[in-house]
């Protein structure tokens, strides 16, 4: 499974690719919740290379949440992937697991989030604590009453899609899947990748970030 590509050209490095492009679930989730939320935090489980945080555009703040600290490690260093020195360079990493994360923030009262991002299950192995109805509840505890949530569902083996739709489905709330296939060509074409996620909040607010509102 390959999770991620980054240009050399240091004029397109800040270009996400793979799963995350501006034309795909990532891109169209972030520009409806931009509109919507003005002071936007986000909160993203799985750094990877760190392609997300060149969605981060100065308000609010991000903070990535990374089981693997080697992760960490990889996508600090410019050597390898430069999206999180070049985008958000400030942004906190969690180390740890993220659902025993979030426990203890909300324990402390910590700020929630507008965005919680689950990017975990693009493997064929994934940790499916991070996808049951407790996870769910939790990540709901962290968020704000209008915040939206996005399962990355992508994955060759195993349908994540039906499983993000039964928990969204069980605790009453809204959710939409979002597909996504790359044009075949293009400069870039062969660096995007086939995405599919669901997006889960509230049902007036899912169905007013699909509207545009």
């Amino acid at each position: 499974t390959i999770h991620n590509y980054q240009f050399r050209n240091e004029s397109l490095q800040d270009i996400p690719l793979a799963y995350f492009s501006k034309a795909g679930p990532f891109g169209q989730t972030f520009e409806a919740a931009r509109a919507r939320y003005p002071e936007m935090r986000v909160a993203v489980v799985g750094l990877g290379a760190g392609a997300l945080a060149c969605y981060a555009d100065g308000t609010g703040g991000f903070t990535f949440y990374e089981i693997d600290p080697l992760v960490e490690k990889i996508a600090r260093d410019p050597s390898h992937f430069s999206y999180l020195s070049r985008c958000a360079p400030d942004a906190p990493v969690v180390i740890g697991d993220a659902r025993l994360a979030f426990a203890a923030e909300r324990k402390q009262g910590a700020p929630k989030f507008d965005l919680i991002i689950i990017d975990a299950f693009s493997s064929d192995s994934i940790p499916a604590h991070l996808i049951t109805r407790e996870a769910l509840a939790l990540y709901r505890d962290r968020l704000n009453d209008d915040g939206v949530i996005l399962f990355h569902t992508s994955n060759r083996y195993l349908d994540v899609n039906s499983v993000a739709l039964r928990i969204a489905a069980g605790a009453n709330l809204g959710a939409r899947v979002i597909r996504f296939n790359p044009e075949s060509d293009g400069p870039s074409a062969k660096f995007v990748t086939t995405t599919t996620a669901v997006i889960v909040g509230r049902a007036d607010v899912i169905e007013a970030m699909a509207a545009g509102r």
